[in-house]
């Protein structure tokens, strides 16, 4: 009754490698190799429509963000808001807030205690801290993440970045979002704005402890997140676009279109290799060597 291609002869060889490598690697200790940390919230689901149509932000703030930053060549580990205190904050040299538009006092506390500390940097997108579980209001924004921050309209909420260093991008939504914030702090650097206006839509701004950053929408576009974590310090695997993964003594690296790399590893090792098209490649994140 065997149907499909899984007992091809090609498809028998790669599965037999996955096992092998598998069972060197089980009983390892897991450690990861991410120095970013990607938080999602799933109570603010109930403050939002969850429609496309109604609440286009929040798919862009899960999984846009999430998409574009696998392609950024930094390895990041991802968790829920309500399990944020149960982690050991210290391997993270940026945390990217996704859909985290309630956050309660609790939690507040958490992140100004423990997250917002250690010269870590902190990403927020849209309407961070608008609600608090019983009430909504603005100022919770500007006072959760240390930027000030003041209401706008604009069609398009597109950010256009021009900025020396950084690279030339458009983000955002081609329709008018409402709410919409804009940063207007005199101490943030503003690395871009509003399309059509003069309203700062992305913005950074070193605290004590910390270094606060805030888009007007959902942060994309692979390679601008590669230069902000870079700002940030965040080690970058593959600067190509490639998807990775790290963790376990190993680096993943997916490519869509193969060619030349040079992959850097944390212990500041390279390794000069050729990428097929449409490959998937394992390397040992210590000594290079290629395991799959």
């Amino acid at each position: 009754g065997a149907a499909g291609w899984w007992d091809s002869p090609e498809m028998q060889e790669e599965i037999a490698k996955l096992g092998k490598l598998q069972a060197d690697r089980y009983h390892r200790p897991f450690a990861s190799g991410a120095d970013v940390l990607l938080v999602f919230d799933t109570e603010s689901f109930y403050y939002t429509a969850h429609n496309g149509n109604l609440d286009p932000v929040s798919t862009e703030l899960v999984d846009g963000t999430t998409a574009d930053l696998f392609r950024s060549g930094a390895a990041f580990d991802m968790v829920y808001l309500f399990d944020l205190e149960k982690l050991d904050l210290r391997p993270y040299k940026a945390v990217i807030f996704a859909n985290t538009f309630c956050i309660n006092p609790s939690q507040r506390n958490l992140i100004r205690t423990r997250v917002a500390q250690d010269g870590r940097h902190l990403f927020w997108s849209c309407a961070p801290g608008l609600i608090d579980g019983a009430t909504s209001d603005p100022e919770g924004i500007s006072g959760l993440i240390g930027i000030g921050v003041v209401s706008v309209k604009t069609s398009p909420a597109r950010v256009v970045v021009q900025i020396a260093g950084a690279p030339a991008c458009t983000f955002g939504f081609e329709r008018a979002i409402e709410p919409l914030f804009a940063a207007q702090d005199v101490d943030a650097t503003v690395l871009g704005k509003l399309q059509g206006s003069e309203h700062a839509g992305l913005a950074r701004k070193r605290l004590a402890g910390y270094t606060a950053w805030f888009s007007s929408v959902p942060l994309r576009d692979p390679n601008l997140l590669r230069y902000l974590l870079r700002e940030a310090g965040v080690h970058i695997y593959d600067d190509q676009g490639d998807v990775v993964y790290a963790g376990s003594g190993m680096l993943i690296v997916h490519s869509a279109s193969g060619g030349p790399r040079a992959l850097t590893l944390r212990n500041g090792r390279r390794i000069e290799t050729k990428l097929p098209g449409a490959c998937t490649w394992v390397f040992d994140s210590e000594t290079g060597e290629k395991l799959i």
